[in-house]
């Protein structure tokens, strides 16, 4: 990622050379080399993080040469990544900050069986009662190969959406609106920590810690974009994804959440 200073604007660039065949050592030299500290190309990342652990689980070495089909995955990913380059991120995006009103805060959390991930949104409310909305920051875990059920991944999910959250909060914010397609995960949230079981309760006492003056609420799975991150994407299908990039529609309409 870099910064064009004149359009004031993040940018990618891709410089990676296609060959006929890769390693597990070329398969983690492209992954580390994605400089993206706020996580916009997170839906990406996580599909090739998802690919590098199953060559772990088939203990490759670093050198052997990647396996059918696992090999035609890599190479089709590593051949669209220019597509990335597409992308143009507003830098300040607070603008026309004599007209706006208040601004807003939404994270969402989510997991698949593959990895559990957060992403946060800016919804920003201006005096002619429309409503801008924009992606400020991802983050995403590869799921553990010990098998964890999904409403344990869900809620380490809510945890990870927590601490981005802790992160970039500021007292200029009005409000913040956390979402989770997981009613069990809510349900966790909303018991006292003590009266839950180890694994459940320690993370639910950081989350309610973190999260003490937040509003957690239930969004639908297709409205929630960190589903994206969760269950990862190819790199050109990533530039015009407006749930991605905008968050679900019913932000841009000045809605806090997506229920009645």
């Amino acid at each position: 990622m870099s910064w064009k200073p004149f359009q004031d604007r993040f940018v990618f660039k891709v410089s990676i050379s296609i060959k006929p065949s890769y390693t597990k050592r070329e398969v983690l030299s492209v992954i580390a080399r994605l400089y993206d500290p706020l996580g916009f190309l997170g839906p990406m990342l996580t599909r090739a993080k998802v690919l590098l652990q199953r060559l772990w689980q088939q203990r490759l070495d670093w050198d052997d040469v990647l396996p059918n089909p696992i090999a035609d995955e890599w190479k089709e990913f590593v051949t669209t990544m220019k597509c990335i380059e597409k992308v143009k991120i507003i830098r300040f995006i607070l603008t026309d900050i004599e007209t706006w009103l208040r601004i807003v805060l939404h994270g969402f959390a989510v997991a698949s069986e593959a990895a559990y991930g957060a992403v946060v949104y800016l919804q920003c409310f201006y005096q002619n009662n429309s409503a801008k909305v924009t992606i400020l920051a991802s983050k995403s875990r590869v799921a553990p190969i010990r098998v964890i059920s999904i409403p344990r991944l869900e809620l380490c999910a809510c945890v990870l959406l927590a601490q981005l959250v802790q992160k970039i909060r500021s007292s200029e914010i009005s409000n913040i609106v956390l979402h989770t397609d997981s009613t069990i995960a809510l349900a966790w949230l909303n018991t006292p920590a003590n009266h839950l079981k180890t694994f459940i309760a320690n993370r639910v006492s950081i989350v309610q810690r973190l999260t003490e003056n937040c509003c957690w609420t239930h969004v639908p799975s297709h409205l929630n974009p960190a589903d994206l991150v969760s269950r990862g994407l190819r790199p050109r299908d990533l530039p015009e994804l407006k749930l991605w990039w905008n968050g679900p529609l019913f932000l841009e309409r000045g809605e806090l959440s997506s229920g009645p």
